[in-house]
């Protein structure tokens, strides 16, 4: 019995350190990597997730401050994607805050209580993160951003399978117009993967798994150097901005 709780044990560690971290998932898609986003993710009467209001499509960009990782930003994808900019920059706010540096989890915005998470093909935005220094807790996901492109589950279907699969669809889609049903916009092979998931575990058990990693890791010498060099960062702007302000209101 000892053996097996050591080997469960060894097998949660294992699984926790071989986790991408927040840039790792961002910059394993690439910079030209476009991501649609879904802002009601909720579970109906009966359970089911539910994935709805699909809107722009943006793309992620690392934020960087002297080749240090120093926060995200969420931008439209082209013209045609009335986007605002959402960014989170701990070089500009004393609010923003990076989780877990450099094994970074979630970024959040203090005031908000808004955070941030990249797993696999999918960007979270969480709501009221209320645990912002353990990077654990938080309540809800206000919007999900898909990854265009992205597979779904995988696994072989023979036609026989791809036949019935089209039949049923198009039987479901009869009888939602029968209903008068508003037709699913989750349709992408990752979006339907998606859904087929309890999302607020999902990115719990992540978080979880990546504050085991965390806890286990020792600052280097370099990582203590970049936390100074963020932290002077902000400083150095929240004094600039300040001087600026006095200099305004001594002329007024």
């Amino acid at each position: 019995m000892k053996n097996i709780l050591k080997l469960l044990v060894c097998l949660t560690t294992l699984a926790s350190f071989s986790q991408k971290n927040f840039y790792e998932t961002i910059a394993s898609h690439g910079e030209s990597a476009i991501y649609q986003r879904y802002y009601s993710v909720y579970k109906d009467d009966n359970g089911k997730q539910v994935i709805a209001g699909k809107q722009y499509q943006l793309k992620a960009e690392i934020v960087k401050f002297q080749d240090i990782n120093a926060g995200f930003k969420l931008v439209a994808a082209s013209k045609n994607d009335l986007a605002g900019i959402a960014t989170i920059d701990v070089t500009k706010s004393k609010s923003h805050k990076i989780i877990g540096y450099p094994n970074v989890s979630l970024l959040v915005d203090r005031i908000s209580r808004k955070g941030y998470v990249a797993i696999n093909d999918y960007i979270f935005k969480l709501g009221n993160v209320w645990k912002e220094k353990d990077g654990i807790g938080f309540n809800d996901i206000d919007a999900i951003y898909i990854r265009v492109g992205a597979k779904g589950s995988e696994g072989k279907n023979t036609s026989g399978k791809k036949k019935k699969k089209k039949f049923g669809a198009f039987m479901n889609k009869l009888k939602d117009a029968a209903m008068n049903k508003t037709p699913s916009e989750c349709t992408s092979p990752a979006c339907k993967k998606a859904e087929g998931m309890d999302l607020k575990k999902f990115v719990f058990e992540y978080l979880q798994s990546m504050k085991v990693k965390q806890d286990a890791y020792t600052l280097t010498t370099k990582d203590k150097v970049d936390i100074a060099i963020l932290k002077g960062a902000v400083d150095g702007y929240y004094k600039h901005v300040n001087e600026k302000n006095d200099a305004y209101w001594k002329i007024y």
